[in-house]
């Protein structure tokens, strides 16, 4: 897009737009950037509490200890 208005248009408005258009593209990497590693630390969270979730639950089929039957 910037590339077009380059070509086509030679002002200092359309400089100015393609500063904007560039800084607002090197935004958007950022924000795509940032989102993923947000997506990955919440992977790993649900990993853990699903890990631990099963734990919990294998635990609490062994408790109270006098109940479970060791025939």
């Amino acid at each position: 897009m910037s590339g077009k208005l380059t070509k086509t248009q030679e002002s200092e408005s359309a400089e100015s737009a393609v500063k904007r258009l560039k800084r607002l593209s090197e935004n958007y990497h950022y924000i795509q950037t940032e989102a993923g590693l947000i997506r990955g630390a919440l992977d790993g969270l649900a990993t853990e509490l699903t890990a631990r979730s099963a734990d919990c639950v294998m635990l609490s089929t062994m408790w109270p200890p006098w109940a479970t039957s060791s025939t």
